[in-house]
């Protein structure tokens, strides 16, 4: 059974021999106690994974053999892209983790009217490079091929119109399911901050591609309404049966 599943941001090919990087090759040796001899999976975030074999250790790297390409399709049918409103601390990495494990194909962190968390120009792109490690490292766990895109924070008002994809709200406010009746292969999901959607950015959505359904009767802290739409949808369009 293979160690563990690492991603790696290269071209693949079988029978390469691959020098890991310093991260990946500490995690491997102080993490999973690796040895030379051992299998590993890697994959590089294009679809498939390789089946590897560690052929060296060094004090900082560990160099593999790729041995064997696997064509692996955990990737849902729906492409769901999930926008999310800036979260404060670690709650936003919490729900891109969860978003990965369930299928989303594109996590768009969103500037909405109640939103609390204010990223500097300067951290911005720090906090893009960390995002998006999360995300990987959601896929090496969970056994996906392909690494959903993190995109720059952009308002809710430019996210919205930026695509005829359905588009689907949790509200307090609203009285019927998830409609049953949209086939859809594609759908985006809106998911407010802390504080909720404003009525303002809510007006944003006012199109007969945005569809409002309640959640039940009480209310949900920002990461639960996440998690738990995402899983009513990949049930209903996508591969949770």
């Amino acid at each position: 059974m293979p160690a563990g599943r690492i991603y790696q941001d290269t071209e693949l090919a079988i029978d390469q021999l691959l020098s890991l990087t310093e991260a990946a090759s500490h995690y491997l040796m102080r993490v999973l106690r690796v040895q030379s001899g051992d299998g590993v999976v890697i994959f590089n975030g294009t679809g498939g994974e390789y089946q590897a074999t560690i052929e060296a250790l060094s004090k900082r790297c560990v160099t593999v053999r790729l041995v064997e390409f696997h064509h692996v399709d955990s990737e849902s049918p729906l492409e769901l892209e999930l926008g999310q409103s800036l979260l404060r601390g670690d709650k936003m990495d919490w729900v891109i983790q969860k978003a990965v494990e369930l299928g989303v194909s594109v996590i768009t962190p969103l500037l909405t009217e109640r939103v609390t968390v204010k990223l500097q120009p300067d951290r911005l792109q720090k906090r893009l490079h960390h995002w998006q490690g999360v995300a990987i490292s959601a896929c090496e766990q969970s056994g996906r091929c392909v690494v959903p895109v993190v995109r720059c924070p952009v308002d809710v008002s430019v996210w919205v119109k930026s695509s005829k994809t359905p588009g689907f709200i949790a509200s307090p406010q609203a009285e019927g399911s998830l409609p049953k009746t949209i086939n859809s292969t594609q759908a985006r999901v809106l998911i407010g901050p802390e504080g909720g959607l404003s009525s303002k950015d809510i007006e944003h959505c006012q199109s007969d591609v945005w569809y409002q359904f309640s959640m039940g009767p009480r209310i949900l802290r920002t990461e639960t309404a996440a998690i738990s739409v995402m899983t009513i949808m990949q049930m209903q369009w996508g591969d949770l049966h």
